[in-house]
């Protein structure tokens, strides 16, 4: 009873005694209108039905975890898009484009807060000449800094869905490298019950199933980690299931003038362009110092020491450019040599393992040579694989190079250079 009045006193006011003072369905004259309790209960259950639709539904489109499980479905370019959209760095590199903005404005208009007849001190001159120089100096290097951290961030796209791709290529030739074993196991099975050979034959084709069952778990760790790191890359949660619509083709890169590219990859590049604009800012800091001081004071021969170390830099920038663009066209040359190599190693190993196979059939061969000639086979065709990787990655970085791209080295000595 004790329980009953405490329940009774945490119901509505205007509940109790059976009563509601007001408000449709409410009690009126004493009587009480019947309550739909089962209508009520079915509009609740339509409600949060349509609730649970709508919140499934946001998710999807989200690509939260109520997600449906089918595979998302990625060009390249669909990729890098996404990439894009969620880069932190590629965000902060868009703040960093308005900050210089600010920062060549505010230069500006304090330069034109200064007139010239009131000019007659060093600073004032800086304040006046140099400095709004500077900073739309500095504006369009950290423009030209954002345009290498795009290109960067589709390089590392590239990289990371070329490795899926890769990954996804060994776990086929696994695949079918099991599918060999086992096949081989019947066959030496098929021929120990016909009595033509040895118990051992089928031991050794029972090893070689085995062998080829590790390398293929082996392989779809590979796949998953590989899509795993892309999945980061994108912004996506890491489980999520992949399937890339691009593939490897094989397309050889004509270069008819070499010198060419490297002189208009030069105009592109951060670190050139950066060098070039500190060798520029240091002879003007230069001549507004030679206004104002005599040749023998501090200040002017530091200057002059700085344009000197400046120009050296400068030429510096343009050699190491220059050998970085022609080192990544070697090494492309190298990837499709071995291309081509790996493609006829194949073919030889392809028809080397079918020999060897038909000579064990026909009882004059043994099952050494076939699980000898099936390993090579399994080898070539991994090698085969990183040749094409290899091919398409040195390909797609010697694009990067020749539209102005550069290292991370490189970025780093072009950030660190600029003003005086």
């Amino acid at each position: 009873m004790k329980g009953m009045r405490m329940a009774t006193n945490s119901i509505d006011p205007r509940l109790r005694g059976g009563k509601i003072a007001a408000g449709p369905g409410a009690w009126a004259g004493g009587r009480a209108r019947a309550v739909d309790w089962k209508g009520a209960a079915a509009r609740a259950g339509i409600i949060a039905r349509v609730g649970v639709a709508a919140l499934i539904a946001v998710c999807m489109a989200s690509g939260g975890v109520l997600a449906s499980d089918e595979p998302t479905v990625l060009s390249l370019d669909q990729a890098y898009a996404r990439a894009l959209e969620s880069s932190a760095v590629a965000a902060r590199s868009k703040l960093a484009v308005k900050q210089a903005e600010l920062s060549a404005d505010e230069a500006v208009e304090t330069a034109k807060s200064i007139r010239e007849e009131y000019v007659n001190t060093w600073e004032l001159a800086v304040a006046k000449y140099y400095s709004p120089d500077s900073a739309r100096s500095a504006l369009e290097r950290t423009g030209m800094s954002d345009d290498l951290t795009s290109k960067s961030l589709r390089l590392s796209v590239t990289e990371s869905y070329y490795n899926v791709l890769k990954a996804g290529a060994m776990l086929k030739a696994q695949q079918a490298g099991v599918k060999r074993a086992e096949e081989q196991l019947r066959t030496a099975r098929a021929m120990f019950d016909a009595g033509m050979v040895a118990k051992t034959d089928v031991l050794a084709g029972e090893v070689a199933v085995s062998s080829a069952r590790v390398s293929l778990a082996s392989a779809s760790k590979g796949l998953k980690m590989a899509k795993m790191s892309l999945n980061q890359l994108l912004g996506y949660e890491l489980s999520r299931e992949l399937s890339l619509s691009a593939g490897f083709t094989y397309t050889s890169l004509a270069v008819e003038d070499l010198d060419g590219i490297v002189s208009a990859a030069m105009e592109k590049r951060l670190d050139v362009k950066s060098a070039s604009e500190t060798v520029r800012l240091a002879e003007r800091y230069r001549d507004i110092s030679r206004q104002f001081f005599t040749p023998n004071v501090w200040k002017v021969r530091q200057a002059e020491i700085n344009v000197e170390s400046a120009a050296l830099g400068y030429d510096l920038a343009r050699q190491a450019a220059e050998l970085e663009i022609r080192l990544s066209y070697e090494a492309l040359l190298e990837a499709d040599e071995r291309y081509h190599l790996t493609q006829k190693t194949l073919e030889q190993a392809n028809e080397s393992l079918r020999l060897a196979q038909l000579r064990y059939e026909a009882g004059v061969g043994t099952s050494l040579e076939v699980t000898s000639a099936d390993s090579m086979l399994r080898q070539i065709e991994a090698q085969a694989i990183q040749s094409q990787f290899d091919h398409a990655l040195a390909k797609a970085r010697f694009e990067f190079l020749k539209e102005g791209g550069q290292s991370a080295q490189s970025g780093a000595t072009a950030a660190s250079s600029g003003d005086v």
